[in-house]
C-alpha cells in the first residue's frame, strides 16, 4: 500500500505524461494491451471526450505492454492528448499513478485488478465498468464513477461529469482503500474466517 500513495505525485511526471498540459486532468491507463481486456475501446473512448474541433477535456496516458499497443498506438498514438510510455514499473508506476487525476478501465473480464486498488491508494478517483468486482471498489460519486459495461459514451459521461468534482473523489480513494484494501485488514479476515471454519467442522465432528 505505501508504494502506491499520493505523496508520490511529481509535477514534472505529469508535464511528460500529459505531454505538456499539466493543467488538464489527467487520465490513466495500467494494465496489458490485449484484446482480451477490451482495450481497442480506449480509441473510442478517447475520440469521444475530445472530439475534433472542441476543447480538450483531458489528457490521456495509457501505461503497459502487450500485443494490442501497436493497434492502439497506429489509432491514437500520434494525437497530442495522448501518450503512451509503455511498460513502467515500481517507482516510475507510482508516480504516475499519483501524478494523474482518474484512472479508467475499460475491463469487464477476470474478477478484480489490483490496478483499481493501487489507484485508489495513490488518491485518484477511477472511472471503471459497472460489472464483476468493481462496484465493491467504487462508490459511484464518492470515490469515481460507474458507467454501462463496454459504453465508452456512458464512460466518456462519467469522465466529464466527475471532472468538477475531481477534488472530493481524490479525497475519498486512498481512505477506502486503506479502510477497505490493506493486507492486514485482509489477512486478518482470512484468519477469522479459516478460525470459524476449523470450529464448525469440530462442531460437527462433536455432534
Amino acid at each position: 500500500m505505501q508504494l502506491f500513495h499520493p505523496s508520490k505525485a511529481d509535477p514534472e511526471v505529469r508535464k511528460k505524461f500529459s505531454n505538456g498540459r499539466p493543467d488538464l486532468p489527467l487520465v490513466i491507463f495500467v494494465g496489458r494491451m490485449s484484446p482480451k481486456k477490451q482495450v481497442h475501446r480506449i480509441s473510442q473512448l478517447v475520440k469521444l471526450v475530445n472530439p475534433p474541433g472542441e476543447p480538450e477535456v483531458c489528457r490521456f496516458v495509457l501505461v503497459g505492454p502487450g500485443e494490442a499497443w501497436q493497434d492502439v498506438y497506429d489509432e491514437i498514438g500520434n494525437r497530442p492528448d495522448v501518450n503512451l510510455p509503455g511498460t513502467l514499473q515500481g517507482e516510475e508506476l507510482s508516480k504516475a499513478y499519483a501524478s494523474a487525476d482518474m484512472f479508467f478501465s475499460p475491463t469487464i473480464t477476470g474478477t478484480l485488478d489490483l490496478v483499481f486498488i493501487e489507484s485508489q491508494a495513490s488518491g485518484i478517483a477511477v472511472i471503471g465498468p459497472r460489472a464483476v468486482a468493481v462496484p465493491y471498489v467504487v462508490t459511484d460519486g464518492q470515490n469515481g464513477r460507474l458507467y454501462d459495461p463496454l459504453d465508452m459514451k456512458d464512460a466518456a459521461r462519467c469522465i466529464r461529469e466527475a471532472i468538477p468534482d475531481l477534488k472530493k473523489l481524490k479525497a475519498a480513494s486512498r481512505p477506502n482503500a486503506e479502510a477497505n484494501f490493506n493486507w492486514s485488514k485482509v489477512t486478518t479476515e482470512a484468519i477469522e474466517f479459516y478460525k470459524h471454519t476449523v470450529r464448525a467442522s469440530a462442531d460437527r465432528n462433536n455432534m
